[in-house]
């Protein structure tokens, strides 16, 4: 594990280098996406995170993996963090039915396998 603070990385901060971007689904669902790639990877990571979190929280765990070489993507579930609500209230998270976050999930993994 490094030592962030002598690096200077903010961990409050997406990075500059980072590119956040947004990915629409196949029912049109817009979703918030971050890739943070390399020039040349060692390989990538599809980092998925839990249940009403938002990859801000996450943004560590990146710098540790993007500092070994590899590539990472993440998005908000939908939602979920930036990818917007499913209801009225801007702060509540519910969904429909689980099975739509697998078809989200399957969706992007296989655009993201693809690219």
């Amino acid at each position: 594990m490094t030592d962030l603070k002598d690096e200077g990385f903010d961990r409050r901060s997406v990075p500059l280098e980072a590119l956040e971007t947004s990915w629409t689904g196949p029912d049109g669902w817009s979703f918030r996406k971050l890739d943070w790639q390399q020039d040349k990877p060692r390989g990538s990571i599809l980092f998925m995170t839990g249940r009403a979190d938002f990859y801000e929280k996450y943004l560590e765990t990146f710098h540790d993996f993007h500092e070994q070489g590899w590539n990472v993507t993440t998005l908000d579930w939908r939602g979920q963090g930036g990818s917007g609500r499913c209801g009225p209230h801007p702060h509540v998270g519910h969904i429909d039915d689980f099975a739509t976050w697998v078809s989200d999930l399957v969706a992007q993994f296989e655009q993201w396998r693809s690219s």
